[in-house]
């Protein structure tokens, strides 16, 4: 399901059912996770490499967000963990301290400004085989 804060309709439909002024234009659209690629670190383990689509296409607005992934793991023993920030890049690298297993990934990304976020639908991928991270069906 699409996040309702990407959704310039549903934006714009409860502005004026409310009767209120749009006090800051909706700037941002879903930071898709376009890719997990694992890449050695020297010591026989792997770092991950995770890529994302920009949630603005302002140039201004598109230095400034910050941006955060959550991962998580379904069943009895589920975590969650989640990436420090990175502001401005549309990729970031994570450690290599996953479960292999099969986890969520969620992007967020934040503009400090405007206080406003989005976040990117969830994305499966399976972790199972630690050189080849593979998106889940």
């Amino acid at each position: 399901m699409t996040p309702v804060t990407s959704l310039q309709a549903v934006r714009s439909y409860w502005l004026k059912l409310s009767g209120l002024k749009d006090p800051q234009p909706l700037v941002f659209k879903e930071p898709k996770l376009t890719g997990v690629q694992a890449v050695p670190d020297g010591s026989g383990e792997y770092q991950y490499k995770l890529t994302y689509a920009a949630a603005s296409t302002t140039p201004d607005v598109a230095r400034r967000l910050q941006y955060i992934v959550y991962w998580s793991e379904e069943g009895d023993d589920g975590w969650i963990d989640f990436s420090p920030l990175k502001t401005g890049a549309t990729s970031m690298t994570i450690s290599g301290d996953l479960p292999a297993a099969e986890l969520t990934l969620t992007v967020y990304a934040f503009d400090p400004k405007t206080k406003q976020y989005v976040y990117a639908r969830p994305v499966k991928y399976d972790f199972s085989n630690a050189a080849r991270p593979l998106k889940a069906a």
